[in-house]
């Protein structure tokens, strides 16, 4: 029996009823099968780089019938970008019906604005503009956005046109230091994902900030890492294996969820862990109690368990119940909270589901989700806080696949209006592994820490943590490429730091650190990295006369005793306060960055950030400004000079 172009046949294999592959050719393009024409395979069709399938991504077999059903000739189309006239009181050139991969757009504001952001942007392969959205700002006016001034508290909302999926925080509020919250958003067509690179970046980031938060127990030759005050990492991973899902593919997952956890581990953090496949049914392969008991599990007991687990061959599973997944999650967090009692508060949950679109089985997740909120949402007294307990929790969804439910998967990320990204679109899951082992950490050679430095060393003294000589040296496995943003800075006790200060002939270190910290007051600046720019922070040292009273403020950090000097040593540098100016303040990830000062177009780095008294980031973006008690104490160089004269001297080439 012959059928028209593009319609199914239903045969009878067995019990099973097989589609045909009559019309559903694809000009340009090419497509694949999950499971041959049997029911609940996928058919996704593939174009060349630059271009995507059209009018559908992909379709599946269900009773011998495709769905969606084929109505239209599949041609490969080239790959847009969304319309970037996004300016007021601006102008974007050239002014095109259309926008294709490679070509070019420049940005110009009206007079009396200032454009804030790159002046050119070029249409990629993803169907994302290059770079950060453009914005101009009104000459000597406060914080402002596309031409408008909005004042403290003032909230934006942002759509997007013609169908185009919203990807970033839909509200945004304007803060009292010019920030805004939340996230930039961006409008994706449906053929629109994240590069490789792009996963490596924003999420790299964003779980480097939380693995980063966490301080180190023991000495560096057998150093651990926890969460400040005997807290703990529960990581909770949830993978999609439903019907819609290859072989292929489910191989990739699992070694993509391998690259993740070993990746983490480079941090030396030893989390606990909860995973989970999921599709109609839920199948647990390590659970999360088991770190709570006598014998923890270890990590290469984890990767055993993830890599020795097979799909049953044979079956029709077509659900995808992923409100059971994040159920089975709240489940587990409900009996940590229970059998650790008060000591839930102090533990950071990390939840990571990958999946490849909405869900069919069990329904919305959605009020499972704001469960599992609710109980992380509360203090210790037992009353909600979401604002200082939002950060205790990161929902991060990987949506993968050619049809993905957006609207559906976004909501389920935590924290809301979080400026870090927590939802990802990919097309292919074989992108994961080469973006998981591309972030977190460059490939380090040899570590070389200070010889003096002892955590515990002052404990008896009544110092928790004592960070004098908290500084250490990396050798990496090559070399960094030199460019705009990676260039070399002047460490002191050098020679070229000596002729950049032009001492004549050969100086020692005292002169060097006269010529540059001979002030009470000393202007220096360090660096803070957030997923989408590098941004300096101003701040003023206080040396001789001033310094007492900026390391006084010491007695307000955790398990410092009241003699503030056994934990502030002359080695560290304070900054912060707010006269004879309102400093910025450190956030958490800004340690082991460079303490700088400009001297005459020159840059020479002074110092290291290391500790500070107060967290004053949760609920002011990546920029705050300091309080009266707030301070910081970096380690001065100088200090330390012979330990890196020492180490690069020894280092081979």
């Amino acid at each position: 029996m012959q059928e028209a172009a593009g319609r199914c046949i239903a045969e009878s294999v067995g019990t099973k009823q097989i589609c045909t592959a009559l019309g559903l050719q694809i000009s340009g393009g090419n497509y694949t099968l999950t499971n041959e024409l049997r029911t609940k395979s996928q058919l996704i069709y593939h174009c060349p780089p630059n271009y995507y399938p059209y009018p559908d991504s992909s379709r599946l077999c269900l009773a011998g019938t495709w769905k969606p059903t084929p109505t239209s000739q599949q041609t490969c189309m080239m790959i847009e970008c969304p319309d970037p006239h996004v300016l007021e009181q601006g102008t974007v050139y050239p002014v095109e019906e259309k926008y294709y991969v490679g070509q070019e757009t420049y940005y110009e504001c009206s007079s009396g604005y200032t454009l804030r952001g790159p002046e050119f942007r070029v249409c990629q392969s993803s169907g994302k503009w290059n770079g950060t959205t453009p914005i101009c700002i009104q000459e000597d006016t406060g914080a402002s956005r596309n031409g408008m001034t909005y004042d403290t508290d003032d909230m934006v909302t942002y759509s997007c046109k013609n169908n185009l999926i919203l990807v970033g925080s839909r509200e945004r509020v304007c803060q009292e230091n010019g920030q805004w919250t939340g996230r930039e958003p961006a409008c994706y067509y449906k053929y629109t994902y994240d590069t490789a690179q792009d996963v490596s970046e924003a999420f790299g980031a964003s779980i480097k900030t939380t693995l980063t938060e966490l301080k180190p127990e023991d000495t560096p030759k057998g150093r651990k890492i926890r969460i400040p005050k005997n807290g703990t990492l529960n990581i909770y991973i949830a993978i999609d294996v439903s019907g819609s899902i290859s072989k292929e593919d489910f191989l990739n997952a699992k070694k993509a969820v391998t690259k993740l956890i070993t990746k983490v581990s480079s941090f030396s953090v030893n989390p606990n862990y909860e995973i989970l496949f999921f599709s109609a049914t839920i199948i647990e392969i390590v659970n999360i109690n088991l770190f709570f008991g006598a014998e923890k599990p270890t990590l290469d007991h984890v990767r055993q368990k993830l890599e020795s687990f097979q799909l049953e061959e044979g079956t029709d599973d077509l659900g995808t119940d992923l409100d059971g997944a994040f159920a089975r999650i709240r489940e587990r967090m409900a009996w940590i909270k229970q059998n650790t009692n008060k000591g839930f508060v102090d533990q950071r949950h990390v939840i990571i589901v990958f999946t490849d679109g909405g869900f069919n089985s069990g329904g919305s997740p959605k009020d499972t989700v704001a469960q599992i909120k609710h109980m992380v949402y509360h203090n210790q007294d037992g009353r909600l806080d979401e604002e200082n307990r939002k950060n205790y929790l990161d929902i991060y969804v990987f949506a993968i696949g050619s049809n993905i439910f957006d609207a559906d998967l976004i909501p389920l990320t935590a924290p809301e209006r979080s400026k870090d990204q927590h939802y990802f679109r990919l097309d292919r899951i074989e992108k994961l592994e080469h973006a998981f082992g591309d972030i977190i950490v460059k490939k380090v050679k040899s570590i070389h820490w200070h010889p003096d430095f002892d955590l515990k060393k002052r404990q008896g003294q009544g110092v928790l943590e004592f960070y004098d000589y908290d500084v250490v040296l990396l050798k990496l496995t090559e070399g960094l490429k030199l460019s705009s943003e990676v260039r070399p800075i002047c460490i002191p006790c050098t020679q070229a730091t000596s002729d950049a200060l032009k001492l004549v002939g050969v100086s020692t270190c005292r002169q060097q650190e006269e010529r540059l910290l001979n002030k009470e007051i000393e202007k220096l600046t360090f660096l803070t990295v957030s997923p989408n720019s590098v941004k300096e922070k101003d701040v003023r040292a206080k040396f001789s006369s001033q310094r007492p009273g900026c390391i006084a403020q010491a007695k307000y950090a955790y398990g410092v005793p009241d003699d503030v000097t056994l934990a502030v040593t002359d080695n560290f540098i304070c900054t912060g306060g707010m006269t004879p100016n309102i400093d910025y303040i450190s956030c958490k990830g800004d340690s082991g960055g460079a303490v700088f000062k400009e001297y005459e177009n020159r840059v020479i780095q002074v110092a290291v950030v290391s500790w500070g008294v107060h967290d004053m980031c949760q609920n002011a973006g990546d920029m705050p400004f300091s309080n009266q008690t707030s301070r910081d104490f970096h380690i001065n160089l100088f200090r330390v000079a012979s330990f890196l004269k020492d180490i690069l001297d020894y280092l081979p080439n």
